[in-house]
């Protein structure tokens, strides 16, 4: 391997490591807001829900009402709490956090969903770049760019399809 070679592997590896640093904060980041784990905390008063038949997934309830902040006596405001558990009724209180103008309930499946994506992004990012540290460590011929690039994705791909797989194996066994 040539020193100009190396020298784009090192600069690569350079540019993965910090990248993987941003990449999975965004991502924590998206985690906690799709969770329902991130925004003000408060209660949504439900005025009406609407449930739409879909082709995906059958059907989809979408409530919308005033937003109580936490302390607070008075409404600051409307939101929709997009794909809500249930058809609500009239007047009922469902515990939300604000994000903008929609409303998200916790989730902790979807918590862990994420983070296991987060984790699983971030191994990969990391293991692109070890795969380019070693090659100009040990000054490989035979490395190639693409050889790191499918060695992350299939890290992602795999760490990724064993937290679905135990998330499946969690939900069937009622944990």
């Amino acid at each position: 391997m040539g020193t100009l070679r190396r020298v784009a592997y090192w600069a690569i590896a350079a540019v993965l490591l910090p990248s993987a640093a941003v990449v999975v904060w965004l991502l924590w980041q998206f985690s906690l807001a799709a969770s329902g784990h991130a925004g003000e905390r408060g209660t949504l008063v439900v005025a009406e829900c609407v449930r739409t038949e879909t082709q995906d997934t059958g059907h989809v309830n979408d409530c919308h009402g005033a937003f109580v902040p936490d302390g607070s006596p008075t409404p600051t405001g409307t939101l929709t709490l997009s794909r809500a558990d249930e058809l609500y009724p009239e007047g009922t209180r469902v515990a939300v956090r604000r994000d903008g103008d929609a409303a998200r309930t916790e989730s902790v499946p979807v918590m862990v969903l994420m983070l296991g994506l987060t984790c699983a992004v971030g191994i990969g990012i990391l293991a692109t770049a070890a795969y380019h540290v070693g090659a100009a460590v040990k000054n490989d011929t035979e490395a190639r760019v693409v050889y790191g690039v499918w060695i992350g994705a299939a890290v992602v791909g795999a760490l990724w399809f064993a937290v679905v797989v135990v998330c499946a194996v969690l939900l069937v066994i009622g944990i």
